[in-house]
């Protein structure tokens, strides 16, 4: 991810130390606990947080709300 992060999540019950993280440019993960990133939604975002690996949701402009999978 290039710029800002403008929110963060560790994903409980994922089974290696997986965060996501969000901001203008997108929502990106890491399964290494944040040594190397992928990217996993080009649009912007405000907000993430997540339940489980299959339940994750993040906030963006607009009022839109997304749910976010880490399979």
């Amino acid at each position: 991810m290039t710029g800002a992060a403008y929110g963060s999540s560790y994903v409980p019950g994922a089974p290696t130390p997986t965060v996501v993280i969000v901001g203008p440019s997108g929502a990106d993960y890491s399964l290494d606990n944040g040594v190397t990133w992928a990217s996993l939604d080009p649009r912007t975002y405000w907000a993430v947080s997540f339940a489980s690996p299959s339940a994750g949701w993040a906030a963006g402009p607009e009022g839109r709300i997304a749910k976010l999978e880490l399979r």
